[in-house]
């Protein structure tokens, strides 16, 4: 009796792997689409990032998303912050400008308009970050000294609804 119940067991393993062959057989691979000019856009993106960003996001949008405060969830002080996004959904998209909420927002073509009470930015500025995500939106280091982690628990925001229960 045991031993066929082994024997059960053992074939039913050969059917399973055997069905797991075939089916690695049929399904094409699927090959992630590369960019050929990436690294060149990561460079050029980073040179801008350094020449005129970098200044733009310290001295417009730090004081509320990254500084000691993180308004709405985003906090701009690490490009992991940026890429997680806040309240609004992702802040941006890496190569697609036009889609990012940041573009939109500084540009006042949609509220909130950024920065928040004050002017829009230049043209110049805009276009600048414009680009800047275009290429990719590389950072080369933290826009703030001790960045929060922005997957840290002690970094999670409690909205006011939750802690009215």
């Amino acid at each position: 009796m045991r031993s066929c119940f082994c024997f059960l067991i053992l074939a039913a393993s050969f059917v399973c792997l055997g069905s797991l062959c075939a089916q690695q057989q049929l399904t094409p691979e699927v090959k992630p689409e590369v960019d050929p000019a990436h690294a060149e856009k990561m460079q050029a993106g980073l040179e801008l990032f350094k020449s005129q960003v970098r200044q733009v996001l310290i001295k417009s949008c730090i004081d509320c998303h990254g500084g000691d405060e993180v308004q709405s969830g985003l906090d701009l002080a690490t490009r992991k912050g940026l890429l997680r996004g806040g309240a609004h959904g992702p802040a941006i998209f890496p190569g697609k400008s036009v889609d990012s909420n940041v573009v939109r927002f500084i540009s006042h073509k949609e509220k909130p308009y950024m920065p928040e009470g004050d002017d829009k930015l230049p043209p110049d500025k805009i276009a600048a970050i414009s680009k800047w995500i275009d290429l990719g939106a590389p950072y080369d280091r933290p826009l703030v000294e001790n960045p929060r982690d922005p997957d840290s628990w002690v970094s999670a925001v409690v909205p006011d609804k939750a802690r009215d229960f």
